[in-house]
């Protein structure tokens, strides 16, 4: 159940209570297991006309999870600076597991095609929101888009 505008409305598969981020606490086996499951959700789920809300919800979900990732991935990423440092004051290897070369060159190949494509996802929704938010504005004769973007906590006028 969550409150939107004082009404109370059922989203029950959306409910974060139980969807937390239990990155720190899982082994890598529990985080691969827990991630297919989400994944195996997130494909199923579908733009539903009728019930904004629902999609609304979903994106919602959807972004929590991509949250979680980034955050776990900056653990990881950070902990591999820390090993390659380590190396270069020379530290034993003996127990520390970081990424081969070839490893190395396909992640980031894959991780800087993910973040380009996301980052233009980005632009191409702000850019359309900011179109939009200016054609009400000039309607209303109202104040720039620059004081009314999603990015900026201004109250917006819609």
């Amino acid at each position: 159940m969550v409150t939107i505008l004082g009404e109370q409305i059922m989203a029950e598969e959306f409910d974060n209570e139980e969807e937390e981020c239990e990155c720190d606490s899982m082994n890598n086996d529990e985080w691969i297991q827990k991630q297919s499951e989400y994944l195996k959700k997130i494909k199923k789920f579908k733009v539903k006309d009728k019930d904004r809300l629902h999609s609304i919800s979903e994106l919602s979900f959807m972004h929590k999870l991509l949250c979680d990732t980034a955050l776990s991935w900056t653990n990881w990423v950070n902990g591999w600076v820390s090993i390659e440092l380590a190396k270069k004051i020379d530290v034993k290897e003996d127990d520390m597991v970081t990424l081969t070369d070839e490893e190395l060159k396909v992640l980031h190949k894959k991780y800087q095609n993910m973040v380009s494509n996301f980052i233009e996802m980005d632009i191409e929704i702000t850019q359309s929101f900011t179109k939009r938010i200016n054609e009400v504005n000039k309607k209303k004769a109202i104040a720039p888009a620059a004081l009314c973007t999603p990015r900026n906590e201004s109250k917006m006028v819609v």
